[in-house]
């Protein structure tokens, strides 16, 4: 496979990119929120710092964005 494709290649199958987060986020999992357990949380805030940064506040928007699907699931 052609380095240079490599990149365009995974983002657009499915099961490569869905991988390609797992293994980031299996890297990068940690506490963000001190809250004691690794969750969706987490991930949230993993996804928008990064795996260095991710004790920082998320901003409101994005923050809203992110309760009220966690909210909807949770009364399904």
């Amino acid at each position: 496979m052609n380095d240079f494709l490599a990149y365009d290649n995974c983002v657009n199958e499915p099961f490569c990119a869905a991988r390609t987060i797992q293994n980031y986020m299996k890297r990068y999992g940690q506490d963000c929120n001190n809250d004691g357990k690794v969750d969706c949380f987490d991930y949230a805030k993993i996804h928008i710092f990064g795996g260095y940064g991710c004790q920082g506040e998320l901003n409101y928007k994005y923050k809203t964005a992110f309760d009220n699907c966690i909210n909807y699931f949770l009364t399904q």
